[in-house]
């Protein structure tokens, strides 16, 4: 059922970003055109140097199965459906009139890289002997949400900083409190 709760919020989340961007710009969403770097969820080009794109859903599997073997612990399932829902770019959302932006895998490579990056996080938070933590959104340069691995809390996190803050229960929570914006103000 988690996983079910997941999707629903990220389709309402996908579709309020769609139609406040239109609001806002009369178009889809854009994104810098790179040669090589294509997604399902470009809809077509905009320009010479930006495409138009809308979070698509994924037709393919997605976990973090190999992540959880190689690190010798369970990752958290909501993070599998989270990152495993669409090909999208960031989704720039409100809580609690705080803005900050919902993490989306682009295409395969993205997806490379986020294993990369999960495994880079996980063996820092190893090594400062820190609860392990999977993130999803960044708030601003410093600082950015994650799930704690062990509890499923979602906890506000500062690199290089003190301890992580628990923010809300649960990934599930947290989503269907957020509000999606045309980008963040």
């Amino acid at each position: 059922m988690t996983g079910d709760r997941i999707a629903h919020e990220l389709d309402r989340l996908a579709s309020e970003f769609i139609t406040a961007v239109d609001r806002r710009l009369g178009t889809l969403p854009t994104a810098p055109s790179e040669p090589g770097w294509t997604s399902h969820a470009i809809t077509g080009p905009a320009d010479s140097d930006t495409v138009y794109w809308r979070p698509v859903r994924r037709g393919d599997a997605f976990s973090l199965n190999g992540l959880s073997t190689a690190l010798e612990t369970e990752l958290p399932a909501v993070c599998g459906a989270y990152f495993g829902h669409f090909w999208s770019g960031s989704i720039p959302v409100l809580w609690d009139e705080r803005p900050f932006e919902l993490l989306q895998l682009w295409n395969p490579e993205d997806e490379n890289n986020l294993m990369h990056n999960l495994l880079g996080h996980a063996l820092e938070k190893k090594r400062i002997r820190e609860p392990l933590t999977v993130f999803f959104a960044v708030v601003d340069d410093a600082r950015f949400l994650s799930v704690d691995a062990a509890t499923g809390a979602v906890m506000l996190e500062e690199v290089g900083g003190e301890r992580p803050e628990e923010v809300a229960a649960d990934l599930e929570s947290l989503l269907e409190s957020v509000t999606a914006i045309a980008a963040s103000p």
